[in-house]
This record gives C-alpha cells, structure tokens and sequence, in this order.
C-alpha cells in the first residue's frame, strides 16, 4: 500500500465515490463551495473530535481561543471552490492542509495525514490475521457441537454453508431496506419552503414550488426559523430581548421570527434595532 502523501489522495478520492452516495450525499454530491461551507457548519454542531478540531483551525485560521463558527461562516466562500474540483476530479493535488480538511468532509479514516502515515502500514496484514483467526473459531464451535451429540459426527454445517447462510441473510436485509426507503423514506433533510423549512426526504429533488432551494440535513437550530410580517404592533423585544431577526436584501427587508441564517443567501441574520425598527417599520 502506498502510504505516501500521494497514496492518502488517492485513499480520499476513492472514499469520497463512497460517501458522496452517504449521509452527506446531498452536500457531496454536487459539491459547490456554498454547500462545504454548509457542510463544515453541520460537522461544528456535531462536536468535531479534538483532532479535527485542530485541522479545521488550521484551515480556518482560528486561534486556539476563538470561535470556530463564525470564522467558517464569514470565510471567503469561493477559497472552498478549490475543494470542490478536487472532489470532482478537475485537480489532483491540493495541499496538505486542504486534504487534511477533505479527510473530514468525506469521514476518510485514518486522518490527518500524519496518522495515515503511522497506521496505514500494516493495517492489511493485521486484518487478514484476525479473520482468519475468526472463521477457525466459528468451524471449531460447530464440529465440537455437532460431536457432542452422543459421539454422531453431524458436521452437515460447514464454513462454506455458513458463508452461503450469511450472503442470503444479507440480500433479505438489504432488499428490506430498499424497500421501506423507497416506500417510506425517513425524512431527515429540510428544505425551505416560500417561508418556512419542510421536513423532507434527502434524496428528494423537487419538492413543491422551492425545488430551488438545497435539501440540507435537519438542522434544530433553524428548522423552526420562519419569515414573518412585521408592523407597530409587533413584540420587538421582550425583557430586552431582541425577537425577530431581519436581512436586507437589495434595499428590501425580511424579517425572521428566530436567529440563523438566510435560508437562500446563506448570510447570517441580524437582530432587530430600535434604529431600524424606526426606519423600516415606522417610517
């Protein structure tokens, strides 16, 4: 196994035609630097291991101290472009740092390279070893039950049956499951839908009239986020809190009903002012 730098691109590039078809699918599919970002952002609300952490400050630019978050969400999202083409085959070698951050995006294990480099070597060798020490076990366990029975040697289950057992278990397991996904997928993703997020199967591709709007995995944060119709009679704040949050968008504002970010630029909303309520809602 090529354990060089060359030999961890070319184990990520194989691993991410294995995960874009995954749990992220709907990020890596088409993986254009909006949805990355997006990507980085949902792998920050799952608790990134110490590891990763320090791999995605070092991309980031983060010191130890500061947020992570919101230097992900106001980096420079065309930098993700380059991440992009890599995945799609259009470069072949990014930098260390890049890679070291496409290992997490596609979950390539072992990362970052550094640890590739150590384990990686003779990872073939120690599996091998243990499977074969696995299946003696199981040939053991069922000729000594089969001769326990009054000295009758049955041995009419072999490891070639148990083989044939397993496959057949496997095909039922797995025709199963194509089934209930296709009959009754799991609706883990969102969507935004003129106003608010609809719960949404993530392979769909068209739902209603926002099919131009990403299917994302649910985020429950923001899948009670709404735009909302604000006049003088509004509740602004509430014990000084502020309680809607707004965009301004080519001189026309929106208004939220919770924090976030746009669910169609992607940009992060700001809380309500006195200044802008004046300007905007009282004028």
């Amino acid at each position: 196994m090529n354990t060089t730098f060359e030999g961890f691109i070319t184990a990520v590039q194989q691993h991410y035609e294995v995960s874009k078809n995954g749990i992220y699918s709907c990020f890596l599919w088409n993986p254009s630097p909006a949805q990355l970002r997006n990507l980085c952002l949902l792998l920050l609300e799952n608790n990134l291991s110490k590891t990763d952490e320090e791999i995605f400050r070092v991309f980031f630019q983060v010191p130890e101290a500061a947020p992570l978050r919101r230097a992900v969400e106001n980096f420079d999202i065309e930098k993700f472009k380059a991440l992009g083409n890599f995945l799609r085959g259009k470069s072949v070698r990014p930098n260390a740092v890049s890679l070291n951050l496409i290992s997490i995006l596609v979950d390539f294990q072992p990362r970052p390279f550094n640890k590739y480099l150590k384990l990686n070597t003779n990872s073939n060798v120690a599996v091998v070893s243990k499977e074969k020490q696995d299946f003696r076990g199981v040939e053991t366990f069922f000729y000594g039950l089969s001769e326990s029975k009054e000295g009758e040697a049955v041995k009419s289950i072999s490891i070639k049956q148990l083989s044939r057992i397993g496959v057949v278990a496997v095909l039922f397991l797995a025709f199963g499951y194509i089934l209930n996904n296709a009959f009754f997928p799991e609706k883990e993703c969102m969507q935004w839908q003129k106003d608010h997020f609809e719960k949404v199967d993530c392979n769909s591709t068209n739902q209603g009239i926002a099919s131009v709007n990403e299917v994302v995995p649910i985020n429950e944060r923001e899948i009670n986020l709404k735009k909302i119709e604000v006049n003088k009679e509004t509740l602004f704040f509430k014990n000084g809190n502020p309680q809607v949050w707004y965009s301004k968008i080519k001189g026309k504002m929106y208004y939220f009903n919770a924090n976030g970010t746009h669910p169609e630029t992607g940009k992060p909303l700001k809380p309500i002012t006195d200044y802008m309520i004046r300007k905007y809602v009282l004028k």
